[in-house]
């Protein structure tokens, strides 16, 4: 029974179900209803919305009244978790954290590995099994898996004998049906559709049935739930037995119910109760546009199944009569090649929209909804060609962009810069090479040496201040903005790259993800069908025509819609999913291998959803929708050809029908649309209008930028001065790119305790990790450190007893060169680690000037032949700053030190780490330079902080770079150490040829009260 809703009439009580078309104004109901309860003396707080998504939540909370401001307003997922999470106990599902998704395929995956193992290799038959199932694509079985266990209810077909890979795959979704609930629920992580069902089970259980409505009830005395046609189907039993006897709206529009993908449609509608109300006005759509669909979706005429009542537009006023309103069929000639006839469509709809903003219509007033995401691409692109500025509101996650995927391959590479990986993603769009430019890579040494010392520095930027910086410098090193600009879709391929980067660097801080575990997280996110963060940073703004997909369309509302490419049929069939004999049903056989009436029901059942698009997609207009149509080909198997040439029997009637009639037949045939009220067909028109000129751009004056540029001023560190440096092996970075070579030379008798521990820019920063985290004098806690460490990076777990071994060993060895010092000494009160500077420079950095300074300053620290090596430094064009970050410095016996952790392999023997082999290693790498640029920023930073009481000569320690690998108490002094106390003079010389240094602070003076934070 349907009866109108009356808002002057005391509310219904019980469960109303308010079921009407697009533009009747559910929302605007449901939030009044709320109003109408709390004038009626319910809280406004005991008062609960409910949408499905965020934005019919922004709806919800727009329209309700002031006195109901105070009500709960939940998305479905959110009400759910809630349900899941407060009523843990009461409905079986203890410990909840989250929800997973809907279609769980990684879950599904675990599920076919434990099969597989058990009852396939491990079977006493497997060689044969296997080889029966040699062919069988494991990864359509374990998606086909993870969709029976979304529907539990759908039929599995064919039944009776099957082949080996069919039987497999019914043996996967019967198993995944029985574990999956099972270990998502031990998990903590169940699916909202489980949640409903686990309600549901809980109400047929008296004893707890009562205490969990109690408990619903003492929260909520009323729900009001808006679009409820697109909810789960065990989401209204729930609902109602949550809420029974109390006020429960459910709004919904049967034709406007889209299928949230594979598994909605496995699981079917929601079942409403049968007594409904509806709302029998249109208040969106101008008259005309409202009988045209009213007349175009007639039940009657479509012949079908779903009954929506009649709606009847706004009582016709004075400001509300509009000539105009209506919905337009253009009529498209278009050649017969499919890519040809799609060009053709969108040059016309393009020209339409043209027309449009030439007579005057607000370009944010016009919207272009489409199907798929390469339609909304191909229409912007033609509206851009025609001068008309347009958007592409929502559309895919940023995650699923393309160069989201070039940009995990170059993360990849970043933390592990092996060979192969770095060709892998030169050759990405995001690269730039093509397949001569890496051949002729390949050929040049010098430049392929030079892309690999590119990549460990961009690892170690990383590393030293996060994923932000090390995206930003792989944009300047790819020269990105000059080639990407170039291409219509430049600009926004730069923003979807800056948003990532941001996004990676926000999870980075909040999870605390090392490099390697940031890329394992960036892999995991984007293999969901559904991102978390989907749709961020949409291109939209004032001034520009929308574009939009039908499922983003359904909370939005235009003067004028154009509906491009509703004729062309589905293409994309998926996987075999039907509404079969019975009932919704999963079918296990390949697309080739199924029955003519299984492709029908899934051809059907596709259509259905496109013509629901269709639905929306025109009720979103407030004065005119304009379909476009031909005999396209394709067009006579589409979702449009069953709206505008219905016959009794859809599609197949319909389908064989236009196929059998010449173009002018289907022009004909139009005429009975064109009788309906509100509905022309004209010819379309693909030339643009010479009456549009589009709106000049205007710089605002503070936007405006005319002053040269000082290119030489910037911020650089030790890696960017060295990073030309010629024979630099390890410039840069801590770990040098493992060898190919096969190593002969003997293994030592002894080994030494980190040699086991593989190189790498990864290990390096761990080691750093563990040491910044450890008290030196507790080592007992030091295998603890070093497996949190390893876990916090994403290492194996078996490295921890070789580092533990290692690093141990290291902190006992006496450093001769400075007073017999050892770290095992130095308490938390005598330490600050990773102590960052930023130290101004007046001047380019030049080597030459360095070594000038150095050889006026002879002494201890200064490797034969360094000076020339550093000589030969090039230039930094640099002013500005200069920053870093000092592994550690310490205060032993009332002096200041410096130290630097090193991690690189200099072999797998002691006697790889004499003074000798240490100190080539120090030249090579010109740590020699970063040793000094770290002195003088301890200086400087002694200089601030003990104020005018500081005495270099007196306070200034030395330094100390640890080759970690090569130190122990037990090898000869000097193994795995460069310690070195440089003159004061040179100090103080190389901090005046980078600028003026800091002024001491005057004693008694607060800066001068400051000291290291120290003790």
């Amino acid at each position: 029974m349907i009866t109108p809703y009356d808002p002057a009439l005391p509310l219904p009580t019980g469960t109303v179900v308010l079921e009407a078309g697009a533009g009747a104004g559910r929302t605007h109901t449901l939030a009044q209803a709320a109003g109408r309860l709390v004038a009626q003396g319910v809280p406004a707080t005991a008062v609960l919305l409910v949408a499905p998504r965020r934005h019919g939540v922004r709806a919800l909370r727009a329209a309700l009244p002031p006195t109901a401001r105070g009500a709960h307003l939940l998305t479905v997922d959110e009400l759910a978790l809630r349900l899941a999470t407060w009523l843990g106990p009461l409905v079986g599902l203890d410990g909840v954290q989250g929800l997973s998704p809907t279609v769980d395929d990684r879950l599904a995956q675990a599920v076919l590995a434990d099969f597989w193992g058990r009852s396939v290799v491990g079977n006493a038959r497997s060689r044969e099994r296997v080889r029966q199932l040699g062919r069988v694509d494991l990864d359509a079985v374990a998606h086909l898996a993870a969709l029976a266990a979304a529907a539990p209810h759908a039929a599995l077909r064919p039944e009776g004998e099957l082949a080996a890979g069919e039987a497999l795959a019914r043996a996967v979704c019967l198993e995944a049906r029985r574990v999956g609930p099972a270990r998502r629920v031990g998990l903590g992580r169940p699916t909202v559709a489980e949640v409903w069902e686990a309600v549901v089970d809980a109400h047929r259980d008296p004893e707890r049935a009562a205490p969990l409505r109690a408990a619903v009830r003492g929260t909520w005395r009323a729900a009001l739930v808006d679009d409820a046609q697109d909810l789960d189907p065990a989401a209204v039993p729930a609902l109602r037995a949550l809420f029974d006897g109390a006020p429960l709206w459910l709004a919904s529009d049967p034709r406007q119910r889209l299928p949230g993908g594979d598994a909605a449609r496995l699981r079917g509608a929601p079942t409403l109760p049968a007594t409904t109300h509806t709302l029998p006005v249109a208040h969106r759509a101008g008259d005309g546009l409202a009988a045209a669909v009213a007349a175009l979706f007639d039940p009657s005429r479509l012949g079908d199944a779903i009954a929506l009542p009649a709606q009847t537009p706004l009582a016709a006023k004075a400001e509300r009569v509009d000539p105009d309103s209506g919905l337009t069929v253009a009529w498209v000639t278009a050649p017969a090649d499919p890519g040809a006839a799609e060009a053709e469509v969108a040059r016309a709809c393009a020209a339409d929209v043209q027309r449009a903003l030439a007579r005057g219509a607000a370009p944010d007033a016009l919207a272009v909804v489409v199907q798929t995401h390469a339609q909304a691409e191909q229409v912007q692109a033609e509206l851009q060609r025609q001068g008309v500025a347009a958007s592409r509101v929502g559309g895919r996650s940023v995650f699923h962009a393309p160069v989201a995927d070039d940009l995990a391959l170059w993360l990849a590479a970043l933390v592990d810069p092996s060979p192969r990986v770095l060709r892998a993603a030169l050759a990405t769009e995001l690269g730039g090479h093509d397949a001569a430019a890496l051949h002729a890579l390949a050929q040049d040494e010098l430049r392929w040496s030079e892309w690999l010392e590119t990549a460990r520095r961009i690892a170690a930027r990383w590393q030293a201040g996060g994923v932000l910086p090390a995206v930003q410098a792989l944009r300047k090193a790819l020269d990105l903005p000059a080639r990407w600009l170039r291409h219509p879709e430049g600009a926004r391929r730069l923003t979807d790259l800056r948003h990532l980067a941001e996004r990676l660097h926000a999870e980075a801080a909040h999870r605390d993800l090392r490099p390697a575990a940031l890329v394992a997280w960036f892999e995991a996110v984007r293999a969901q069908s559904d991102p978390p963060l989907a749709g961020l940073r949409a291109e939209q703004g004032a001034g520009a025509v929308r574009i939009q997909t039908a499922w983003r369309a359904r909370d939005g509302e235009f003067d004028t819609v154009f509906v491009p490419f509703l004729w062309q049929p589905p293409t994309d069939l998926g996987l075999a999913i039907g509404a079969a004999a019975g009932g919704p049903a999963l079918e296990l056989r390949g697309a080739r291998d199924r029955p003519a009436p299984w492709r029908r029901a899934v051809i059907r059942d596709r259509l259905d959803e496109l013509r629901r698009a269709g639905y929306v997609a025109i009720t979103r207009a407030r004065r005119q929708a304009v379909l476009y149509w031909g005999a396209l080909p394709g067009a006579a198997r589409s979702a449009l050809a069953g709206i505008l040439h219905p016959q009794p029997l859809w599609p197949e009637k319909v389908g064989d029908h236009l196929e059998r009639l010449p173009p002018q037949g289907w022009r004909e045939e139009l005429a009975e649309v064109a009788r309906l009220p509100g509905v022309a067909v004209v010819d379309a028109d693909g030339a643009p209008s010479s009456a549009f000129t589009p709106a000049p751009v205007s710089v605002p004056a503070s936007l405006q930028f005319d002053r040269p540029l000082d290119l030489q001023w910037g911020r650089t560190s030790f890696s960017g001065l060295t990073r030309d440096a010629p024979h630099a092996t390890h410039a840069g970075a801590d770990e040098p790119e493992p060898s190919l070579e096969l190593d002969l030379t003997p293994p030592p008798t002894r080994p030494l305790p980190m040699d086991s521990v593989p190189p790498g820019a990864v290990t390096g920063t761990c080691v750093h990790g563990i040491l910044e985290r450890w008290d030196f004098r507790e080592p007992a806690e030091l295998p603890d450190a070093c497996a949190a460490g390893l876990a916090r990076h994403g290492l194996p777990a078996g490295w921890a007893p070789a580092l533990s071994a290692g690093l141990g060993a290291a902190v006992q060895v006496p450093l001769t060169a400075l007073g017999g010092l050892r770290l095992a000494d130095l308490g938390p009160g005598d330490r600050l680690d990773e102590l960052a500077f930023v130290l101004p420079v007046q001047a380019a950095i030049d080597g030459a000037r360095l070594a000038q300074v150095m050889t006026a300053h002879p002494g201890p620290g200064l490797p034969p032949g360094y000076r020339e090596h550093l000589a030969a430094l090039p230039a930094a064009p640099v002013r500005g700053f200069l920053s870093g970050s000092v592994d550690l410095v310490c205060r032993h016996a009332g002096r200041w030190y410096a130290m630097d952790y090193k991690t690189n392999r200099l072999g797998g023997a002691p006697s790889d780490y004499t003074p000798d082999r240490v100190e080539r290693a120090m030249v090579d790498g010109h740590y020699v330079l970063q040793a000094h640029l770290y002195a003088v920023a301890l200086h400087r930073f002694l200089t601030v902080r003990l104020g005018t009481a500081y005495d270099p000569h007196a306070h200034l320690g030395g330094l100390a770079w640890l080759f970690l690998r090569g130190m122990h108490p037990d090898h000869p002094p000097g193994t795995g150490v460069w310690a070195h106390t440089p003159p004061v003079a040179r100090i103080e010389a190389l901090s005046a040829c980078l600028g003026d240094p800091p002024k001491p602070a005057p004693v008694g003076s607060a800066a001068a009260q400051l000291n290291l934070g120290l003790g």
